[in-house]
């Protein structure tokens, strides 16, 4: 699930709770530039997943806007859920608006890992 906070997006690979991540979560370690279409918005961003302190903080975020991670930790069945945050905005021009299904695509990538 990805959301944003004071501007900054926030990815958590939750998978609803699964004691395994979520295939995406496999894609964007190993590709962590990503372009993000956020209504006609568009940016390039480098995604980090964070650990320590900084995971709590997200996480207390991440709860009060999605009640149902609290749930999704206590099934995860000890997993680690993995969170990916203050990902960076990379300088330049933002590429025009992606057509629908391409914007599908992106989405499903960052969401479904599909």
């Amino acid at each position: 699930m990805r959301f944003t906070h004071d501007g900054v997006y926030i990815a958590v690979a939750s998978a609803a709770g699964a004691t395994s991540n979520p295939s995406w979560y496999a894609n964007l370690v190993a590709h962590p530039r990503v372009r993000v279409q956020d209504g006609a918005h568009v940016s390039e961003r480098i995604a980090r997943e964070v650990h320590g302190e900084e995971k709590a903080q997200q996480w207390v975020i991440a709860e009060s806007l999605w009640p149902y991670f609290s749930e999704y930790r206590e099934r995860a069945g000890g997993r680690d859920i993995p969170v990916f945050g203050g990902t960076r905005k990379l300088d330049g021009p933002t590429r025009p608006r992606l057509a629908d299904r391409e914007r599908d695509l992106v989405t499903e990538h960052l969401i479904q890992g599909s």
